[in-house]
């Protein structure tokens, strides 16, 4: 039993994995400020 929650409180020290919620990876695209999608066309 011992031996069990030894096992047990290794893992819970160890970090938490990575699931990539709220890692910012990339920059956004740039806007440009004055342009809209009507006016592209």
């Amino acid at each position: 039993m011992r031996q069990i929650i030894r096992e047990c409180r290794e893992l819970l020290k160890q970090p938490l994995p990575d699931a990539f919620l709220g890692r910012k990876t990339h920059e956004p695209f740039p806007s440009a400020p004055d342009t809209t999608p009507n006016e592209e066309r």
